[in-house]
């Protein structure tokens, strides 16, 4: 489609396109003034009518057909169903000078999600890094190494987390 779109805005093809529709349409007009064309699609109607026992039955498979068209139209098309909690879809943001990922767990008795699992992601390839004994934090795609005290603790980080989600989608 993005070619049909380039093509179109060309002005040169744009005017070839153009000229050559109308052209076709222009010989197509004359063969339906000469009856050509028009006795062919009474001919190919004929044939139709012949194939099917009742006449009602065509309207019957037409109907069907635009059914048909209406139906794949809408599946198609149909939107993605709205997420029950407006911030399910946060789950990853800049604090300090650190980027974290995070999940969420359903809590059944509050009737919410709540942050779980916050995870630091590496800032040289966003790869999520683990944690050593020696509070350091280590990516296991490139090495690279984080000092834990450089960091914000779970705590404050689910603090901030909690407080961004009240206040970017307004709950409690």
């Amino acid at each position: 489609m993005g070619m049909l779109k380039k093509i179109w805005k060309d002005p040169v093809w744009s005017k070839v396109i153009s000229v050559g529709v109308l052209t076709l349409l222009g010989w197509l007009g004359d063969k339906l003034s000469d009856g050509w064309v028009l006795s062919a699609l009474k001919t190919v109607w004929r044939w139709i009518k012949l194939v099917m026992v009742y006449e009602v039955a065509i309207y019957w498979v037409i109907i069907l057909i635009i059914v048909l068209i209406i139906v794949s139209f809408i599946m198609t098309n149909k939107s993605k169903p709205k997420p029950l909690f407006k911030y399910e879809n946060y789950k990853k943001d800049k604090i300090g000078d650190y980027k974290y990922l995070w999940d969420y767990k359903f809590d059944s008795h509050e009737f919410k999600l709540k942050v779980n699992n916050i995870y630091l992601l590496c800032p040289e390839c966003a790869t999520q890094m683990t944690d050593k004994q020696d509070l350091t934090y280590v990516c296991p795609r490139c090495r690279n190494i984080v000092d834990a005290l450089d960091t914000i603790n779970k705590n404050d980080l689910l603090a901030i987390i909690n407080d961004n989600i009240r206040k970017k989608y307004e709950t409690k």
